[in-house]
């Protein structure tokens, strides 16, 4: 019988692969829309203080 190990060991590593993109991809996901909504923040508190 043939030995299965590099078979899982190949299994092992396109995980790993895939779960740092899709890591990868929500850490951006949470860092775009921190900076979308303190942007907004930062322009409605200068819309406030400037006025319209």
């Amino acid at each position: 019988m043939s030995n299965p190990e590099p078979r899982f060991r190949t299994a092992r590593r396109a995980t790993a692969i895939l779960l740092h993109t899709v890591t990868a991809a929500l850490t951006a996901l949470v860092l775009l829309g921190t900076a979308w909504a303190a942007l907004r923040l930062v322009d409605s508190i200068w819309s406030g203080l400037v006025g319209p």
